[in-house]
């Protein structure tokens, strides 16, 4: 009867950490973009093609977070919520970047 009781719903953890796990990744390609053309990994235009990328992974990790801290709501797994808010946060805060260097 203990093992039932353990893990009752392993998603809800999951996709909070999945959409905050996106985010991160979308924060190492941001970090990685200008680096990589300066040490010659890649070329000028594929410096900024990774950038318009990083607004792209970087609000798929929210959304993947804000569905995290819905189903962490109606789950009531107050435990979940802080991470799927993390995730919210960075991504929405790395796409936020590439996307006002555009506007500037």
């Amino acid at each position: 009867m203990e093992e039932a009781t353990i893990n009752q719903n392993p998603r809800r953890s999951r996709l909070a950490l999945l959409g905050l796990a996106v985010g991160i990744v979308a924060a190492l390609v941001l970090a990685s973009a200008g680096p990589g053309y300066r040490v010659q990994l890649w070329e000028y235009g594929t410096g900024f093609g990774m950038l318009r990328w990083v607004v792209y992974i970087g609000l798929a990790g929210a959304a993947v977070s804000l569905a995290g801290a819905i189903v962490a709501l109606i789950g009531r797994k107050s435990k979940d919520f802080p991470l799927a808010l993390a995730g919210i946060i960075l991504g929405i805060a790395i796409a936020n970047i590439p996307y006002s260097w555009q506007q500037a």
